[in-house]
């Protein structure tokens, strides 16, 4: 999956660290991610440094373009550029989504969850409360209104991923109107005051409007694409197998028997792992 880049280690602690030469540096634009080459390669400080404007402090208050430390790879340490900047060295932009299928993977991975962290500070500008201008915690990963305190951390939402079986048969959907366009399956976000087995029973009975049983935990995946804890579950098909589709959220529902749904070569999500699963017979 997206997550598995063993040996190398990812490490998301915050430190109040100072940009360097050799330091990854990631810029967003618009939803794109800003990348030196057509190689898909990330700046590093000592590409931009002076060029960018940018004060070398991490998260400086009232700074028109300043770096973020954001989490480092093994001995690699990666920052964001925020703020106005030139743009004139670049050469490629990419959406975040993208990098899903760039190798190599450890870098692909950097890529996305840096697009995760740039969107959440993007939107946490100005406090909610008070509608100060937020500033940068030194001790974590939080910004804080310097008026009247109030502390912002990244938020992550829950969500499940169901595999509905029927016997030697899974039930494959596909989304309406969006750009994915393959096979998937049922999944939706945990609703507040809800377990996680109840949103598998609640998002099943109206994607589909089957009802499901046996519920039991297959595995989870960080999606930072869309900030989410995706959390897999197998279920078991309770009671008739006739589909009533909803048509706002699928194009398209149906039982497909084993071994017939295919997966990509090396799955990165945990959709494809748990479809390959199920094909494998392991539940």
């Amino acid at each position: 999956m997206i997550q598995d880049i063993y040996p190398k280690k990812y490490d998301n602690a915050y430190h109040d660290y100072g940009v360097r030469g050799d330091d990854y540096v990631l810029i967003y634009e618009n939803g794109e991610a800003v990348l030196k080459n057509s190689d898909y390669d990330f700046f590093k400080y000592s590409d931009i440094a002076g060029a960018s404007g940018a004060t070398g402090a991490t998260g400086a208050t009232g700074a028109d373009c300043y770096y973020i430390y954001l989490f480092s790879i093994d001995d690699k340490r990666f920052f964001l550029l925020r703020g106005a900047f030139d743009m004139s060295a670049c050469r490629t932009r990419i959406k975040p989504l993208d990098f899903r299928e760039l190798e190599p993977q450890w870098k692909a991975f950097a890529g996305i969850c840096g697009a995760n962290l740039a969107k959440w500070y993007n939107e946490n500008r100005f406090c909610g409360f008070c509608g100060a201008r937020m500033g940068h915690s030194k001790a974590e990963r939080a910004v804080v209104c310097p008026q009247c305190g109030k502390t912002v951390y990244p938020t992550i939402s829950p969500a499940v991923i169901v595999a509905l079986t029927n016997g030697g048969r899974i039930l494959m959907t596909k989304y309406a109107d969006r750009e994915y366009k393959r096979y998937t399956l049922i999944a939706g976000y945990t609703e507040i005051g809800e377990t996680l087995e109840e949103t598998v029973k609640r998002e099943v009975m109206e994607e589909v409007g089957l009802r499901a049983k046996n519920i039991r935990y297959f595995g989870s995946q960080p999606w930072p694409f869309s900030g989410t804890a995706l959390i897999g579950f197998t279920a078991e098909l309770d009671g008739g197998a006739d589909i009533t589709l909803d048509t706002n959220e699928l194009s398209l529902a149906r039982w497909v028997p084993r071994g017939e749904v295919k997966t990509e070569d090396e799955p990165r999500s945990l959709t494809n792992t748990m479809i390959q699963a199920f094909n494998n017979g392991e539940f």
